[in-house]
C-alpha cells in the first residue's frame, strides 16, 4: 500500500528588503537635512536698485503702477482696460515700474493683466535718490 502525499508547495524567494530600507533612511536623511536649514527672513531680502540709468534715460513707454486702479504710461493716466489700445503691437517690450515698497500681490496682478499678454515686460527702478 503506497501512501500518497500532497505535493510539496514550493515557496517564494523571499525579496531582500534591505535596499528598500537603506533607500527609506537616505529619504529621511535628505528630508531631515532640508527641513534644518535656516529659512531667509523678509528682513535679508535686498531688493534690487538701478545705479546707473537716470531719469532722463528711461524711455517714455513707461507703464507706472502705483495702484490696482492707478497707472501712468508714459506720465499720463491710464485706465488699465485701455492699455491694450494704447500699447503698439504684441511683441513689443514695455518697462514697467512699481514702488518698492508695492506689495508682490500687486505685481503678480498687474503681469496676470490679459492687457499685457504678449509684450515683453521688463522691471525697471529709479536710481537710489530719486530721477536724476
Amino acid at each position: 500500500m503506497a501512501l500518497k502525499l500532497p505535493p510539496l508547495r514550493k515557496r517564494r524567494a523571499a525579496g531582500d528588503i534591505s535596499l528598500a530600507i537603506v533607500n527609506i533612511v537616505f529619504l529621511l536623511i535628505f528630508f531631515f537635512m532640508l527641513i534644518g536649514q535656516e529659512v531667509v527672513t523678509q528682513g535679508n531680502v535686498r531688493l534690487p536698485r538701478t545705479d546707473q540709468l537716470t531719469g532722463a534715460q528711461i524711455p517714455s513707454n513707461v507703464l507706472v503702477v502705483q495702484s490696482a486702479d492707478e497707472w501712468l504710461l508714459g506720465g499720463t493716466p491710464i485706465s488699465p482696460e485701455l492699455l491694450g489700445s494704447v500699447l503698439g503691437p504684441a511683441g513689443e517690450t514695455v518697462y514697467l515700474m512699481l514702488d518698492r515698497d508695492a506689495p508682490a500681490e500687486l505685481l503678480l496682478q498687474t503681469l496676470a493683466r490679459p492687457e499685457l499678454a504678449g509684450y515683453d515686460i521688463r522691471l525697471v527702478s529709479l536710481r537710489e535718490g530719486g530721477a536724476g
